[in-house]
């Protein structure tokens, strides 16, 4: 009984983790397009200029609603890593989806799935290690994998 409810509470970890990373990474976005998007200056129109009507050009309707929205980042080479998500953002992705598999002692990892190999080439488990065994696991890349918790992220 006391390992499924050690199950339960890894589970509920892990699905707060990932709420708590999506808000960061919209709030990372917004912060983003608002630096992009500050406004131009306003040419000065010359007082003995004639006023012109300007026709303003057409908005095409699908214009707003494009969005590119990204599962791993934007390096097939380096998924799941801070410096594929922020290419990714640089990109003009919205939306950053992030699978997190949890550690045997409760922290939560970006990873697509529990079984280490594809993505670090270690062959090992992340539900099997703990924090400071994964610490030291490093991506085919060697960038640090993303974790929550106490200290934030790695990468």
């Amino acid at each position: 009984m006391e390992k499924k409810s050690r199950k339960t509470s890894t589970m509920l970890i892990a699905i707060a983790v990932m709420l708590l990373l999506c808000i960061a990474a919209a709030a990372y976005i917004v912060k983003i397009s608002k630096a992009k998007a500050a406004p131009e200056p306003e040419e000065e129109i010359a007082a003995d200029a004639p006023e012109q009507e300007e026709a303003a050009p057409a908005e095409d309707p699908k214009a707003k609603l494009a969005h590119i929205y990204t599962n791993s980042g934007s390096s097939e080479d380096e998924r799941y890593t801070m410096q594929a998500f922020d290419s990714a953002i640089e990109a003009g992705s919205v939306c950053l989806s992030m699978p997190v598999v949890a550690s045997s002692d409760g922290v939560a990892y970006v990873a697509d799935e529990d079984y280490l190999r594809e993505m670090t080439g270690y062959d090992g488990y992340v539900s099997g290690m703990t924090d400071g065994q994964l610490s030291e696991v490093k991506t085919k890349g060697g960038n640090d994998m993303v974790r929550s918790g106490k200290g934030g992220r790695r990468g």
